[in-house]
């Protein structure tokens, strides 16, 4: 059982450091908007991607208007944490509390680790002076629970690691979004300075921050030690961690679970299907699926798997360095998912593959190939011939082909064109 006299000092100590005045990076993402709405706010994403960070932001901005209660359930001074603490907890705050008429903003870090949480919250959420906002880093426990016990009344903020556009504000110019100055020689060779260094060190806020990768492999054992083989009680710590780091070496690969059994030692593929399960959960990689209009096939294909951050995966397998293709499809992933779209990748009969297809409803909208150069005619000619297949069967009109730094004017293709685009200038046309 929790010390209530301990627990106090905690919940001291977190609401200090919460609303203390050091100094944080902004995201694109905001919490704000939500506030004024009764559905619980559930934020999710991997771990140390940033999540509390937002709910400091948020915070900041707001204490003057509305009386803060703050816990970060991952604290391990919590261990002994149970659902009555919760009570605890709000009684110890409410001595506390100073402006008796502010509506309370509840934030509640990390609530996945608490049995039970999901009655508690349900509860608070009824009343009309409490907004409630949770973070969790794992995507089916919080939406399963969430749904059983709320039945649609909760909103969800999906956040990842800095995206390239978030990396390049870090630097502080308020120039970046100019596409003059992206255009001139001194912007050319500020943003490739920037790319390289998001190459290298990734966007998880304390790595980019510090241009250092050495909280990674930690971050990765972290994840995999609390979120997959503890939460999931997983008996094969050898199999999983194998796992792991084939997925983590593999990425951007057509990924065959059998293939992948028989290396690991694992005798059933349904187990390596289930493992798989457990690192999209915990966000560590999404799956992509091939494209095609019969669902049956589509559901068949094998997939592809992406990591949730390019120098996290490096990290773990050392398959790939910061400067090749795979680093550069990784990017452009991530981007198509913050930009919620629809991914597949796409394979003709006549084996012509194309990296991304993605869709916003019915049909595709959008066909993307990366390479990191078009300056090798076989590789120039390749590239725009796998678009010219995917253009003609399945009727897509955008066709774009994002390079490393190279642009040029859109090329011809069949009955449309090409735009050919560097990666800096494709990931940051939204501030346009």
């Amino acid at each position: 059982m929790l010390d209530k006299q301990l627990l106090e000092q905690v919940l001291a100590d977190q609401l200090r450091s919460f609303l203390s005045e050091e100094s944080l990076a902004e995201r694109d993402v905001s919490i704000i908007p939500h506030l004024t709405t009764p559905e619980i706010t559930v934020i999710t994403g991997v771990r140390r991607c940033g999540k509390s960070t937002l709910m400091k932001l948020v915070a900041r901005q707001i204490q003057n208007e509305f009386s803060i209660f703050y816990i970060d359930l991952d604290d391990s001074r919590l261990f002994d944490f149970t659902l009555q603490n919760f009570q605890d907890a709000l009684e110890i705050w409410l001595k506390w509390r100073q402006k008796k008429e502010n509506r309370i903003v509840f934030f509640f870090d990390e609530i996945q680790n608490i049995a039970g949480w999901e009655r508690w919250v349900t509860a608070l959420a009824k009343n009309a002076n409490y907004k409630v906002c949770i973070t969790g880093s794992n995507a089916t426990l919080l939406s399963s629970d969430l749904a059983t016990h709320l039945t649609g009344r909760y909103t969800t903020i999906a956040l990842m690691p800095f995206s390239f556009p978030e990396a390049v504000r870090l630097s502080n110019r308020s120039d970046m979004s100019s596409i003059v100055w992206r255009k001139s020689t001194e912007g050319r060779v500020a943003l490739r300075r920037r790319l390289e260094e998001y190459l290298q060190f990734g966007g998880f806020p304390r790595a980019i921050l510090s241009r250092s990768t050495h909280v990674l492999p930690q971050y990765y054992k972290d994840i995999l030690e609390k979120d997959i083989i503890h939460h999931h009680d997983v008996r094969n710590r050898k199999g999983i961690t194998a796992l792991g780091r084939l997925l983590m070496s593999d990425v951007t690969k057509l990924f065959n679970k059998s293939s992948a059994a028989h290396e690991i030692g694992i005798e059933r593929p349904a187990t390596i299907g289930n493992y798989c399960s457990y690192f999209e959960e915990c966000y560590l990689v999404s799956e992509v699926k091939g494209f095609s209009y019969s669902v049956r096939k589509q559901s068949r294909s094998l997939p592809k798997y992406y990591a949730v951050d390019v120098a996290l995966a490096r990290s773990v397998s050392f398959g790939f360095s910061a400067n090749d293709g795979v680093a550069l499809e990784q990017l452009v992933f991530l981007e198509l998912l913050r930009r919620e779209k629809e991914i597949f990748y796409w394979r003709s009969v006549d084996g012509f593959e194309v990296d991304f297809v993605t869709s916003r409803g019915k049909g595709i909208d959008e066909a993307i190939q990366v390479s990191l150069a078009l300056s090798i005619p076989k590789t120039r000619e390749r590239e725009l011939r796998a678009l010219e297949v995917v253009q003609r069967e399945l009727n897509v009109k955008k066709l774009t082909l994002i390079t490393l730094d190279e642009s040029e004017p859109e090329i011809a293709l069949g009955k449309g064109s090409v735009r050919v685009v560097s990666f800096a200038d494709w990931a940051l046309a939204p501030w346009e």
